[in-house]
């Protein structure tokens, strides 16, 4: 049958799942105004990057598993 379903695998490094739930929305928003209030130098708001990653990667499987030196932090 041409309704042939496959199991969901994990994303390949780079591709992003939508998060429907909005999850992780309140460290985006957080990141968001971080980057507004330090003139969008991002180097200044890279811990809040770093905890919306874990949000995606650990808490709510949205990506891949990978250290975290793997994606750009050491």
């Amino acid at each position: 049958s041409w309704q042939t379903f496959s199991q969901a695998v994990p994303p390949e490094r780079g591709a992003f799942p939508l998060d429907l739930d909005g999850k992780c929305k309140p460290i985006v928003k957080e990141y968001l105004e971080c980057l507004q209030r330090d003139k969008n130098f991002a180097k200044d708001c890279r811990s809040i990057s770093k905890r919306y990653l874990e949000c995606r990667r650990m808490n709510n499987r949205l990506m891949e598993q990978d250290d975290f030196k793997n994606i750009g932090f050491s």
